[in-house]
């Protein structure tokens, strides 16, 4: 047997944000992260790691402990200059991501290159309209392995996309097809996300684009650990600082055309 001190350290355990442990009359109770609470039937030390197998295991299937960390870098490129993509750059660093600015002109010439250096994941922030070439992008950078998250502004909503990592994945063109089919005036959404407006007044200020920009560093680090993608359209309503979720699904595809003989 190998002596204690060749052994394998043990991997360190950690709780799930927002669950936690305490003490009610010299028992452990865990609260989950939604308030439920439970008296715990084994002892509870400093380390997690030392509670016995089979509590290690329904922690482990009940979702109770942290994802484990990233396995390599798992670097983010922004696109863009305004206030969002600026509050993005400071924040992902601070959230263990490394970030780098790039311009639109940057990527596209790192996409044509064959050996060039790609990130893990782009992030496009538009303090404006959404652009009408995410189509194209969103198709480079999943046929090249990399993830694709965009976030744009309407009026006073932040729309944030989900984020696209394959080609079945919901990419900018579903989105925008979906939206349009579910518009009242698909013409009139048409016409606004063609141009920019002859007058409008910006919803978005500082505070407002740290709070967008924190809702996209939280689902990019998710990401990075190997969470699922949620095919979720988030809604963040600049005014009121609230924010909604909508299911999305991919467009189904369109059966080519026989040619006509």
């Amino acid at each position: 047997m190998p002596d204690r001190d060749e052994r394998q350290p043990q991997r360190r355990r950690r709780l799930a944000p927002g669950v936690g442990i305490f003490r009610l009359a010299d028992r452990p109770v865990l609260r989950t992260a939604s308030g439920q609470f439970f008296d715990m039937q084994v002892d509870v030390g400093s380390e997690l790691g030392d509670l016995p197998p089979h509590a290690i295991a329904a922690f482990e299937r009940q979702g109770l402990f942290a994802a484990g960390e990233s396995a390599a870098p798992w670097p983010v490129a922004v696109v863009g200059t305004g206030l969002i993509a600026t509050a993005l750059v400071e924040l992902l660093p601070r959230a263990g991501l490394p970030a780098e600015p790039v311009t639109a002109a940057e990527l596209s010439a790192r996409l044509a290159a064959a050996d060039a250096r790609l990130p893990a994941a782009v992030s496009w922030c538009c303090d404006g309209l959404p652009l009408a070439d995410w189509c194209e992008t969103g198709a480079a950078l999943i046929s090249a392995g990399v993830a694709w998250q965009r976030c744009s502004v309407e009026g006073a909503c932040a729309v944030l996309e989900p984020v696209a990592m394959n080609a079945d994945d919901v990419d900018h063109a579903d989105v925008r097809g979906r939206r349009m089919a579910a518009s009242e005036s698909p013409e009139h959404l048409a016409a606004y996300w063609a141009d920019e407006p002859l007058h409008a007044e910006p919803a978005l200020g500082v505070v407002e684009a740290h709070l967008v920009a924190a809702l996209l560093a939280a689902e990019l680090v998710r990401c990075s650990h190997g969470g699922g993608l949620t095919r979720t359209l988030r809604l963040v309503d600049l005014l009121s600082q609230t924010v909604s979720d909508h299911q999305i699904l991919p467009l189904p595809p369109v059966p080519a055309r026989a040619e006509r003989s």
